[in-house]
């Protein structure tokens, strides 16, 4: 039972990185895109 708690636990683990590692990109994405706009209005 410890065992499958413990895998349980490192399923969730993986799954909470996986979307920090998602949500960062689609920030890094709008950031860009943001940087990008202002590059090519000129300001």
């Amino acid at each position: 039972m410890a065992e499958l708690l413990h895998g349980l636990s490192a399923l969730v683990k993986l799954q909470l990185l996986a979307t920090a590692l998602l949500q960062s990109r689609a920030t890094a994405k709008k950031t860009r895109n943001r940087v990008a706009v202002r590059v090519l209005k000129g300001n």
